[in-house]
């Protein structure tokens, strides 16, 4: 009984985690190609790369405030922006349901 809980709730996080991704990445701001801007409650998410062969650089920050996250996300060459933005939420614990 405890396997089926545990089991069942990874799924709904990550389904509720790729909506909450889907939704930061649609409302982004773009910069060019590579560097784009969103804001999640309060905090303002920038990822950024020179170009598609690159690590992506992500910032994270509550509006006005210092960094949670700054800095190269290592060996993400091959990850999407997807990724990144889901990187940067995880990365700077602000998930929230």
């Amino acid at each position: 009984e405890m396997n089926e809980v545990s089991d069942a709730s990874p799924a709904g996080e990550s389904s509720y985690l790729e909506r909450l991704v889907s939704r930061i990445h649609s409302k982004a701001h773009r910069y060019s190609a590579h560097h784009l801007c969103s804001r999640y409650r309060g905090y303002e998410i920038e990822i950024e790369r020179d170009d598609g062969d690159d690590d992506w650089y992500i910032r994270v920050s509550p509006i006005g405030g210092s960094y949670l996250y700054d800095g190269w996300w290592r060996d993400s060459f091959d990850q999407t922006e997807q990724a990144a933005i889901r990187e940067a939420l995880r990365g700077a614990m602000i998930l929230g349901g």
